[in-house]
């Protein structure tokens, strides 16, 4: 699942759990969407420490 796609389903998801008359997301999209959020978040800090780290060198 690509990060935009990750972002648009999580965003559907907030909006019909705040009570937006949308019609009800399918739970293992948003598990999926979740698991990928997840991951790219992963990716971001794994990333982060790497810069972090060189930048003490």
């Amino acid at each position: 699942m690509k990060v935009k796609e990750i972002i648009n389903q999580l965003h559907y998801f907030q909006k019909w759990r705040r009570g937006a008359d949308i019609e009800q997301p399918n739970p293992t999209e948003i598990g999926k969407a979740i698991d990928g959020a997840i991951r790219e978040l992963r990716n971001f800090q794994r990333l982060k420490v790497k810069i972090e780290k060189k930048r003490e060198e």
